[in-house]
């Protein structure tokens, strides 16, 4: 079937067919599926007030977006994420029909989040129970429960499990201790995201009634993001459009880049209904004609045309330390709307602090799997998590951070007790701030915020000896996720005046210019690390910059004869 252009302001004639649209970035991607939404909130025949519209997409800052541009009959509609409606409609109405086998304790189940259970009494007792006592390196054992995701096996059955194999203390982690960690996991109440995934797909094929409820419910099933969607997503989609429901599906493969959690570049073009009709959007609403053609230099399949008819400035390489280059460029541009983009967590907190170190040392993940007393680790990490919060200006989630420790037992006393640690904690950090984890520790003890049991052992009293105030706060994210400090995969769906992409070096201090600039040098979609970097640049709207430490001669060449301004500072 031939592919129909269409623009951000067209309208299906016909909504009661499967459709899926092809778009890049900047294309206004959103605005069509607002504007379908409405078009069938107009138009149909099948919407009451108990039947809506199921508008799925893949964070919940795209949530907000599309609930902001809705008209009327927002009640008719509900927009939020994957995991959010499956929570809702699936595992928690009928989280009681599971089986005592896969032993979820529903009393204690309170939402999803991302937390991995990896303390050292925990991880005593997975090691007892799946005969696993003889590996010692917890943290080998911690990073691997991080990196579990459900994958279906050949018989297509679903079991969690990492991409490579684990190993700690030259034996490899049993696979079959992964699903044994899991129902510890639940026995006690968490949920990890991806296992509401797992969970609602058990609870479908168990109990298959649970389909016609949600197909009673939702008429429609419109996805934004589509190809970033999971194996288990897209089983569970192909169940609901078995009947009575239509679905529509929007999104872009060059911009597929959650492979960890098993999406695949290639499924929104394999995605086929029987009957789905298909479209493309050309446009892009977003960025300058230099920053286009710099995208269409970098992908072939989807040659853009930039709309807003502005040729902008060129694309500027810029080589130097990576904040004295953020300076730089906020001095260039006097833009007050610009976004730093990295590839982690780490190196997007060290950024926001002003540390220019190549090296982020992951302080939170040695206490998790280091320190035997789970009292005395979780309250220093209470109480900086309390202080860092604080420095934000986010003082309620401040205070619910002091309210978790051990000691403040009495409901009323609480609220009281909570802000008078904060404000101690808060008028004493100069004790602590610019010091070691140690010196948080001695001042929670001295200070009567909390009784905690001293570091005895030496691998313990390192850690908190070696380890500064500074690097526990690095890996502290911050609250505000609209802060223009960001992972790439947080920056999906926003755009900014000017984007500054730093690219990093590794641990060692090297920087692999093929393997960093491949993206630019020899474009490759088919790789996900340049799609990851085309994600990057294509935030930009009038402003593009990529950091990097260094650049040789040839490569400074090359960059320039494609387009690209060049800048270095010592």
């Amino acid at each position: 079937m031939s592919v129909t252009i269409i623009n951000s302001d067209s309208v299906l004639d016909d909504f009661e067919t499967h459709f899926k649209v092809f778009a890049g970035p900047g294309a206004g991607k959103t605005k069509w599926l607002v504007e379908q939404i409405n078009n069938v909130l107009t138009n149909s025949k099948r919407l009451d007030i108990s039947r809506k519209i199921a508008c799925i997409t893949y964070t919940n800052v795209a949530v907000d977006t599309i609930t902001k541009r809705l008209r009327d009959g927002i009640h008719q509609v509900e927009v939020t994420t994957i995991h959010g409606f499956l929570y809702k409609h699936v595992l928690k109405p009928y989280a009681h029909f599971l089986p005592s086998d896969y032993q979820l304790n529903v009393a204690e189940l309170k939402g999803h989040d991302d937390k991995v259970l990896t303390g050292y009494v925990f991880l005593k007792e997975w090691k007892e129970v799946t005969k696993q006592v003889r590996i010692k390196d917890d943290k080998a054992v911690a990073a691997a429960f991080h990196a579990l995701r459900w994958k279906f096996d050949d018989a297509g059955i679903l079991f969690p499990g990492t991409k490579y194999p684990y190993q700690a203390d030259g034996y490899s982690i049993k696979n079959a201790s992964y699903m044994i960690y899991k129902k510890m996991a639940w026995s006690r109440g968490v949920v990890h995201h991806d296992d509401v995934l797992y969970l609602s797909f058990e609870l479908i094929r168990l109990f298959p009634f649970i389909l016609d409820v949600l197909r009673a419910k939702f008429p429609y099933f419109f996805i934004d993001e589509f190809q970033d969607i999971s194996p288990i997503q897209l089983k569970l989609l192909n169940k609901i459009l078995e009947k009575e429901t239509i679905v529509g599906v929007v999104g872009d493969s060059a911009q597929s880049i959650y492979s960890f959690m098993g999406a695949t570049a290639d499924q929104l073009t394999a995605f086929f209904p029987t009957g789905c009709r298909e479209f493309k959007i050309e446009d892009n609403w977003r960025s300058t004609q230099k920053i286009v053609d710099l995208l269409n230099l970098v992908r072939t399949d989807l040659v853009q045309k930039a709309n807003r008819e502005v040729v902008g400035e060129k694309p500027v390489i810029i080589v130097g330390d990576k904040i004295s280059c953020l300076k730089k460029v906020i001095e260039i541009t006097g833009s007050i709307d610009i976004c730093t983009l990295s590839r982690d967590n780490l190196m997007v907190n060290a950024i926001r602090k002003g540390i220019s170190t190549n090296v982020v040392r992951n302080v939170i993940l040695e206490m998790s799997t280091g320190d035997s007393s789970s009292k005395r680790r979780r309250t220093v990490l209470w109480c900086a998590r309390a202080v860092e919060y604080a420095e934000q200006g986010y003082f309620k989630d401040a205070l619910k951070e002091i309210e978790k420790i051990d000691d403040i037992e009495d409901e009323q006393l609480a609220p009281r007790r909570s802000l008078e640690i904060l404000k101690t904690l808060l008028n004493g950090k100069s004790q602590f701030i610019g010091g070691n984890v140690m010196d948080l520790f001695e001042f929670i003890n001295t200070s009567s915020i909390a009784v905690l049991p001293k570091p005895t052992g030496l691998a313990i009293k390192n850690l908190y000896n070696t380890a500064s105030y500074s690097d526990l706060a690095v890996c502290i994210n911050a609250i505000d996720e609209s802060l223009p400090y960001r992972t790439i995969h947080k920056s999906k769906g926003d755009e900014f005046d000017c984007t500054l992409l730093m690219l990093s070096e590794a641990e060692d201090g090297s920087f692999d210019e093929t393997e960093e600039l491949g993206f630019l040098l020899k474009p490759d979609l088919g790789n996900e690390e340049n799609r990851i970097k085309y994600v990057a640049i294509s935030r930009a709207q009038n402003r593009l910059y990529i950091r990097v430490p260094s650049l040789s001669a040839a490569n400074t060449a090359m960059l320039t004869a494609k387009g690209f301004e060049v800048l270095v500072y010592p």
